[in-house]
């Protein structure tokens, strides 16, 4: 019996091996042919033995694939010299101190949904705009606001009721032209309170990512941190990679094709879009928060204690 697990443990390893060698490899030969063929990899993944993927409509084989796909981004992310990237689903995670003589800028990522919402909230102006993680924090400072918009869900344990779920499409329903907007939630607020150590915090999705990039890339010798949230800063989250590869791209100045990826994450993470509950997932936040360009100004936060204040901040002459 003994002789019999060794053998078995065995073949696992040689088979783990032989992979990461496949893996090593096939990068390698992706960094030579520059980050297209990791668009390329999730158009075609069928013919890489890294991928197991099938047509069937199996949750554990998309799960698996997503991960697999995360792992890849992170690889591909290594071509680029001038960009660190931090998982926040670490309890141990924290930021690079401050190097002498650099700008550090941090980029929290989340792009379903918050910081979709927040770009479509700025660009409606609203008189202020106050991100957090607790309900009991969005109460107290209501206080000082006179009709304010609630956006978000209240935590467990949490009763306070808000106007409007966390969706760029019930954003565009209400009036938040000359009121304050509070908002409440998990990851986004999370990875800001991370980065308060940084020079620069910047929030982005998909559809302010271009003006991002060109913000930081108008920035003298920046210190590039990206952190993609992820679900609810717990798992990691294939939109949040995605985008992370992308405003790495557009910072080298690279154009990327998102397209490719967009059929696995409306089948994994973006499944919530096309559920019976569209009051709180809206069909329509699936492609608003995959549109890219749409704005053309990144968001800063300035953290202060318990909150945040995202902030509209323009291109540098």
């Amino acid at each position: 019996m003994i002789v019999s697990r060794e053998i078995t443990l065995t073949h696992k390893v040689t088979y783990l091996l032989k992979n990461k060698i496949f893996i090593i490899c096939f990068f390698s030969f992706c960094k030579i042919l520059n980050i297209q063929a990791i668009q390329n990899s999730a158009r075609e993944a069928g013919k890489f033995k890294w991928q197991v993927i099938t047509n069937a409509a199996d949750p554990q084989i998309d799960f698996l694939r997503e991960n697999k796909l995360i792992y890849a981004l992170e690889l591909s992310l290594n071509e680029y010299k001038n960009i660190n990237l931090v998982n926040p689903q670490k309890k141990s995670t924290k930021l690079d101190a401050n190097l002498p003589g650099q700008l550090h800028v941090t980029v929290v990522i989340d792009v379903f949904r918050v910081f979709t919402t927040a770009s479509y909230v700025l660009g409606c102006n609203p008189t202020a705009y106050i991100i957090t993680t607790k309900s009991a924090v969005i109460s107290r400072l209501a206080l000082n606001f006179q009709n304010p918009l609630l956006i978000g869900k209240a935590e467990i344990g949490a009763k306070l009721a808000y106007d409007i779920p966390n969706s760029p499409t019930r954003a565009e329903e209400v009036a938040i032209t000359g009121r304050a907007v509070l908002h409440r939630t998990e990851a986004g607020a999370r990875g800001i309170f991370l980065a308060r150590e940084s020079d620069i915090i910047l929030v982005a999705g998909f559809v302010n990512a271009e003006a991002t990039a060109e913000y930081i890339r108008k920035l003298d010798n920046p210190n590039i941190t990206l952190i993609p949230m992820g679900h609810e800063a717990i798992t990691p989250s294939l939109e949040d990679h995605v985008c992370a590869m992308y405003i790495a791209a557009l910072i080298n100045e690279k154009k990327v094709n998102i397209e490719n990826f967009i059929p696995i994450l409306r089948k994994g993470p973006g499944r919530y879009f096309f559920s019976e509950d569209q009051w709180q997932y809206p069909h329509e936040d699936f492609k608003r928060c995959l549109e890219t360009g749409r704005y053309r100004f990144a968001i800063q936060a300035i953290v202060k204690n318990d909150y945040a204040i995202l902030t509209r901040c323009e291109q540098n002459s």
